[in-house]
């Protein structure tokens, strides 16, 4: 149904109106269309970022600009890129680029409608949704008929306006979660993690002698484009793709119903740039031509989105490998995107992140754009390692309920050649023993908080606790590795000391946080003997005693320590080790009587 039937409204157009809000370096936020990422790119106060208020809708829109950048530029090769990296485009330039693919970008009229299905004739017979529906931290039917959405209210937003319906839309394809029989995920599942690179100097940096000047988003967005070249090496055919190839709402919704013959969309189905316009939902807007106030806008919009329809069974994207999203492999399902946890993204993650380089393991892939960075363009333009930032982002999904949104940036290091081998192993042994250590002081506090730890519940917080202290060490450790270059650890790395330097600060942290944790001098006459056990064990363990001190000593390739007695011709095992060694319990103190 077109509840524009002879209006004179024109439709909203996502690649000329202007409906962005802009962040500048000076904290003024602009509202103009796509093309003025470039706004003063290489001047005194540059846009720097969106103005969203969402998180999810902030990064949908950086993936937005990667996947227009890449379509409208189609930059041929890595000398493209350095021309575009050097002297951006002007605004002039960049918008008749976007102008080009301007049919396909509007969210409304009666043509082609962006990211939303392309036969209106299909939807008349399903019922008109609220709004706020669009959003994916929305309780679902049973939260708000159960009355069970205490923490992710429920909302009545009312008629939006195309501003709103546009980020909002954006962002649910982008991240589809799972959403009931026949509703798609997205190209990456609910909740993909998503890496940018961000290669612009902190504030607080020295800026390198051929970095860019000034602050600008549109470095960060060109970090992380697809060149052609990259494209064909994805698998794209040379002759160029059919619009729909790329932009699937430009025909007919390609359905996944089994019973009229439908089926998964494979990579080899679609041009590789559809992973950036992915459409899983069928969903099509319904707007009417009245007057609402629009927050992102900053002023009133002539049309309003009453609602949205939707129907089951859109594109199914099956073994896709997304260029902004680590992947990891199994032997059942082959490649997988990684997705958030509840722990969030901790130093443990970085090999698979790509931050220190491309992983070792055959089974984890770092995304395609922090890979291809790191190995191409790092060094083309100029970036230091000590400005590589990675931006990681996205949604902890518990199914089809999101239970946190990830959001952060962590230091990157671009290490070159066999140097960078051995630095990445050294980070993953790292995690390795580091993990043991968390799992240790995890325990060690149940027992000394807890008469029967076995019944006690996890300790989340103290994992998340430990991740959070170490990773100070780690980093600068890490940073220290990678400032260095092979001819100055005489072409190979030190592994001893390095190693010697994790156990020291995990050591150093984990009896911290324990005591921290486990105040002794808190502590009630009956806790005061499970408080010193507990920590007994956890020193004996971070002194390689007990089978988890043997796999951290074993983790960071350190030899087990000699045991003080011995019986028979034949050392004791880690368990007796650790019971000969240890302090002898001490008495709990006796209770004062009051006559």
């Amino acid at each position: 149904m077109n509840l524009m039937a002879g209006s004179s409204v024109q439709p909203l157009n996502l690649l000329t109106d202007a409906w962005i809000p802009w962040l500048k370096q000076d904290g003024s936020v602009v509202t103009g269309p796509v093309a003025w990422l470039v706004l003063e790119a290489q001047g005194n106060n540059p846009v720097v970022d969106v103005a969203t208020d969402r998180p999810d809708e902030r990064l949908a829109l950086l993936e937005f600009f990667v996947g227009v950048i890449s379509t409208a530029l189609a930059l041929h090769d890595e000398a493209d890129w350095h021309a575009a990296w050097v002297s951006p485009p002007a605004i002039a330039d960049l918008q008749r680029a976007l102008d080009v693919l301007k049919d396909a970008f509007e969210l409304d009229g009666d043509g082609p409608r962006f990211l939303q299905d392309i036969d209106p004739g299909a939807f008349e017979s399903t019922e008109v949704l609220p709004a706020e529906k669009l959003w994916i931290d929305e309780p679902g039917g049973n939260g708000v008929s159960n009355n069970t959405d205490l923490f992710v209210h429920r909302r009545h937003r009312g008629p939006i306006s195309r501003r709103q319906a546009a980020l909002a839309l954006l962002t649910f394809q982008t991240y589809a979660p799972a959403g009931g029989q026949g509703h798609r995920t997205s190209v990456r599942g609910g909740g993909p993690i998503v890496t940018l690179v961000d290669p612009r100097p902190r504030s607080t940096d020295a800026a390198p002698a051929r970095a860019p000047s000034g602050q600008s988003l549109w470095y960060k967005i060109l970090a992380n484009v697809w060149t052609q070249s990259q494209i064909s090496d994805a698998g794209a055919a040379s002759d160029p793709p059919g619009i729909a190839q790329v932009f699937p709402w430009c025909a007919a919704t390609r359905t996944s119903d089994p019973k009229r013959a439908g089926g998964p969309t494979q990579p080899e189905d679609a041009h590789p740039l559809q992973a950036l316009f992915g459409m899983p939902r069928r969903i099509r807007l319904e707007v009417r031509a009245e007057p609402v106030d629009c927050p992102v806008l900053g002023k009133e919009d002539p049309v309003r989105v009453v609602g949205f329809r939707m129907l089951n069974y859109g594109v199914q994207y099956l073994n896709w490998m997304h260029p902004l999203t680590p992947h990891y492999r199994t032997k059942d399902q082959g490649w997988l995107p990684l997705h958030g946890q509840p722990a969030g993204i901790l130093w443990r993650d970085w090999p698979d992140l790509g931050l220190l380089g491309q992983s070792d393991s055959p089974d984890r892939r770092a995304a395609e754009a922090v890979r291809h960075f790191a190995a191409y363009r790092a060094h083309r333009a100029g970036v230091m390692s000590s400005h590589l930032r990675i931006h990681v982002a996205g949604g902890d999904f518990d199914n089809m309920k999101l239970r946190g949104w990830i959001d952060t940036e962590m230091p990157a290091f671009v290490i070159r050649g066999p140097w960078s081998i051995e630095v990445r192993r050294v980070s993953h042994a790292a995690a390795d023993a580091a993990s043991i250590c968390a799992r240790a002081l995890h325990d060690n506090c149940k027992k000394a908080q807890f008469a029967t730890p076995d019944e006690a519940p996890p300790l989340d917080w103290v994992n998340r606790r430990f991740w959070e202290a170490t990773e100070p060490d780690f980093i600068e450790m890490i940073g220290g590795l990678s400032a260095r270059s092979p001819d100055e650890a005489g072409q190979a790395l030190d592994k001893r000391t390095a190693l010697d330097e994790v156990h020291a600060f995990l050591r150093r942290r984990t009896l911290a946080l324990f005591d921290e944790l486990c105040p002794f001098e808190d502590a009630t006459p009956p806790t005061y003997a499970r408080v010193l056990d507990a920590r007994r064990l956890l020193t004996g363990i971070l002194a390689g005693y007990t089978k988890a001190g043997e796999a951290l000593y074993k983790a960071l390739s350190m030899p087990l320590p000699e045991p003080t007695k011995k019986s028979g011709p034949k050392a004791k095992s880690a368990s007796a080790r650790a019971a000969a060694t240890a302090p002898r319990k001490r008495k709990a103190p006796l209770r004062e009587t009051r006559g």
